[in-house]
């Protein structure tokens, strides 16, 4: 068997889990809390809910670790409206007040590419110009942002960003299952292949597998991923500090894989 590294300390359950509190507890696993997705949750009169109960699910792990994934439905940073740049910088700014209130050390954001809305120079243009922006001011925080791929169909893309925004706040978190199901109208590169291209740029990794086609969040070891290569190719090509979430409907599965090979 390779030599591989336990991912236990650097390991993260989604919470749209069934029972994330359990499977976290059970590996000694951190939080990434998924309640934050939702813009509404972010509201005034529904905030102090959110952060009640987002601390009491980290406190119950019992290794009080957490990662906030923030908002992303109909927010984009590469927005051409100033309106709606407005609205994303909102939400953006609320969710990283929220890793600040839960003492969350990362903030994982959409990168909000659209094929066939945004021509790749606006999308590359627009987002270096808001993550510069945005971040300028926020290097005391302790908090790292990590920029995700969903509808990029290409490493390349975000690669760039984060090349020329230049903070060393800003990294990237690579999703495994959109990435092999991104749409695309040449050659689709490999998981592997991102992997290789982003290396030292990959600050988080979302871990799910599908079967091809759709993005199921099936768990490790099932759909058309070959896990156990991409987690070897994490190894080789990534920090030791990147950290990873299950982002499958069912984690106990993913965990109870990621033992039987031996990354817990």
């Amino acid at each position: 068997m390779p030599n591989r590294q336990s991912l236990c300390d650097r390991l993260y359950v989604a919470t749209f889990d069934e029972n994330p509190v359990e499977v976290a507890r059970n590996y000694d696993l951190g939080l990434e809390i998924n309640e934050t997705c939702v813009s509404e949750n972010l509201d005034a009169d529904r905030y102090p809910s959110l952060i009640a109960h987002a601390r009491k699910d980290i406190d119950a792990t019992g290794v009080s670790r957490s990662i906030v994934h923030g908002p992303y439905t109909e927010l984009t940073p590469c927005s051409i409206d100033h309106l709606a740049l407005e609205l994303t910088r909102t939400r953006y700014e609320q969710a990283w007040q929220a890793c600040r209130d839960l003492g969350a050390n990362t903030l994982v954001l959409h990168a909000g590419y659209t094929p066939r809305v945004y021509f790749p120079e606006w999308f590359h243009e627009r987002s270096v110009a808001f993550w510069k922006d945005f971040l300028k001011d926020k290097r005391g925080d302790g908090i790292r942002l990590c920029i995700e791929n969903v509808l990029e169909d290409d490493p390349n893309m975000l690669l760039s960003i984060v090349e020329d925004v230049g903070s060393p706040l800003l990294s990237i978190c690579l999703d495994t299952g959109h990435a092999q199901v991104a749409p695309t109208s040449g050659r689709k590169p490999s998981v592997i292949e991102w992997i290789e291209t982003l290396g030292s740029h990959i600050g988080h990794f979302h871990l799910h597998s599908n079967r091809g086609i759709r993005d199921d969040h099936l768990p490790l070891g099932a759909g058309v991923l070959d896990m156990d290569e991409i987690l070897q190719a994490a190894q080789h090509n990534c920090p030791s500090s990147t950290t990873f979430t299950i982002e499958s409907r069912d984690a106990a599965a993913s965990c109870a894989w990621l033992a039987d090979h031996g990354w817990l």
